[in-house]
């Protein structure tokens, strides 16, 4: 159940991919929360790779374990009154394959 219909759809901010360590995804958590804050219902996350083929464009990734720190974005974001959700990509023929 969402709180109102006001969602923000997905856009691509770039934090999650500027490092590997988590001051990137603590960067992104901050600009959700700040969202949720402002009254969003739903906040979408950017778009997110499913496959590796995808992942070395920059996007959010979720192919792996280690990507579960998505888990503590989703979870402060919820404390901030806000439900998540992310946009899905698997780039199909436009990914070139190693």
């Amino acid at each position: 159940e969402l709180k109102n219909r006001v969602m923000m759809s997905a856009i691509g901010t770039h934090e999650s991919v500027k490092s590997e360590a988590d001051k990137g995804y603590d960067k992104l958590i901050v600009y959700h929360v700040a969202r949720a804050k402002g009254g969003n219902g739903l906040n979408m996350g950017e778009v997110t790779a499913v496959d590796k083929a995808s992942a070395h464009f920059g996007f959010l990734f979720i192919a792996e374990d280690k990507y579960i720190r998505l888990k503590k974005l989703n979870d402060i974001v919820h404390d901030a009154g806000d439900k998540t959700c992310i946009q899905l990509l698997q780039g199909g023929l436009a990914i070139d394959l190693d």
